[in-house]
């Protein structure tokens, strides 16, 4: 154990449950710059909590689709290859 937080803090996230309102953009819809994707109405560390379980596993994916349709985009009707994807991937923890 690394005793990065008090024995109290921790039996508080234990007992956390998620009380707020969460809003978003329907899957596949297309975004802009600065809108947001997600809305969540709660108390900050309801809301800090549950923004990092969202945000973790939805950043890289949507990231890379991104710039994968910038790419298509750009490209026109040639064709794309990237390889950056392994890059990412290899740089990732885990």
């Amino acid at each position: 154990m690394q005793n990065l937080f008090t024995h109290d803090f921790v039996t508080f996230l234990e007992k956390l449950c998620f009380t707020g309102d969460v809003g978003a953009l329907p899957e596949g819809q297309l975004f802009f710059k600065d809108e947001p994707i997600l809305e969540v109405t709660a108390p900050i560390i309801e809301a800090s909590v549950g923004r990092d379980v969202y945000h973790q596993p939805n950043h890289l994916p949507s990231l890379i689709a991104t710039k994968a349709a910038r790419c298509v985009h750009a490209a026109g009707k040639r064709a794309v290859v990237d390889f950056a994807l392994s890059r990412t991937m290899e740089s990732m923890p885990g």
